[in-house]
Parts: C-alpha cells; structure tokens; sequence
C-alpha cells in the first residue's frame, strides 16, 4: 500500500486545469506515494503490533478533534452521503433496471 502526497506544480499550485481536445476544461492533481505494508496483507500481526496500532489511531484522532478547516466542508459531486442531489440525472440511464 503507498499513501498518496499531493504534489504542487510548477506555479506552486495543488492543482491546475487542463484542457482536452473536446474543449472543455477539467481539473488535474499530480500525487505521489509513500511505499507502505497494508496489515491485512501480513499473515502474522502480533498484539504488541495491534497495540500499537490502536494506540496510534486513538491519538491521532485525540489531535484531530479540535482541527477544523474550511474545506473538509466542501460538497463534492462523488460524497455518497449526499448522493440524493444526482437523483434528478436518474432519467439519463436507458435502461430503467439501472434506474431503480
């Protein structure tokens, strides 16, 4: 597993439009990524191992408790909690199995 860094661009940006040849403009993020083992992976994870994992995840989230940033408020079109704002797109599928 490799965890993903967001690069920025030459002009310092973390991302940058890019145009096609369709004429239309979309977005564009360049990432890298960290090497890393996924645990699920390693037949053999120890209870020290699992320790510290838990140990881990409960102080970061202890840190970010009070983060707050303005965009983790964003509405995204791909946040499934929020996929009923796409229901008036239902009709644009052919086949109406796919609709329900």
């Amino acid at each position: 597993m490799e965890l993903p860094r967001i690069l920025k661009s030459k002009y310092r940006n973390i991302k940058t439009g890019i145009k096609l040849l369709l004429n239309s403009s979309n977005r564009l993020r360049l990432l890298s990524f960290i090497n890393g083992t996924v645990l699920d992976n390693n037949s053999d994870i120890s209870d020290e191992l699992l320790k510290n994992v838990r140990f881990s995840l409960a102080k970061f989230d202890l840190a970010m408790q009070s983060f707050e940033h303005p965009a983790a408020h964003r509405n995204h079109r791909w946040n499934l909690a929020r996929a009923g704002q796409h229901r008036h797109k239902i009709s644009l599928l052919e086949n109406t199995e796919q609709q329900e």
